[in-house]
């Protein structure tokens, strides 16, 4: 094809203009392109929720030599507060996992987070998952959270990324 005479780099520029959509159907053309969409597919806004996080926790192949969670860019989190079926998923084998524990693990593996935003529900945990992965504050650019509690602003006030920007909400936060 005409597009395997290009260099990875001007493909990868050409697949920025593309949306969602369209990635997806240049992604199944074959597996060169595949791998190169996929980067910027998880380099999009990406909305966790409770419909969402067990799949998109599946696609990101957590610890496999494969991981693709160091692709997250911009995250939204907007289901902490809504429950997984019970026994819906189980991320190590033995029982359900709670959407915390998705997030958390999510989290884990996406060192190179830009932009983060938080529910009510999501700050209101924050503060768990947060605290044990000081290395997502590294490329950390923006964080948009609801104040939540005492404990989530003490966390936060310690980041030591390069924050270019904070938005802090005291009323509901519906949209970001």
């Amino acid at each position: 094809s005409p597009l395997g005479l290009l260099n990875a780099d001007i493909i990868l520029h050409l697949v920025t203009f593309l949306p969602r959509s369209d990635l997806s159907r240049f992604m199944k053309t074959c597996r060169v392109l595949y791998d190169l969409g996929l980067q910027q597919l998880f380099q999009l806004p990406i909305q966790l929720r409770a419909d969402n996080i067990v799949s998109f926790y599946g696609s990101l192949r957590l610890g496999s030599r494969f991981a693709r969670s160091i692709f997250i860019r911009n995250v939204t989190i907007a289901c902490s507060y809504s429950r997984l079926a019970a026994g819906a998923f189980s991320r190590d084998g033995y029982g359900a996992s709670t959407s915390d524990q998705l997030i958390g693990d999510i989290l884990c593996g996406a060192y190179r987070i830009e932009h983060l935003r938080l529910d009510w529900g999501a700050a209101d945990s924050a503060p768990c998952y947060l605290a044990d992965m000081p290395h997502i504050y590294t490329n950390l650019r923006e964080l948009h959270i609801p104040f939540a509690s005492r404990t989530l602003w003490d966390s936060i006030s310690r980041i030591p990324a390069p924050l270019r920007r904070i938005t802090v909400k005291f009323g509901p936060m519906i949209r970001f």
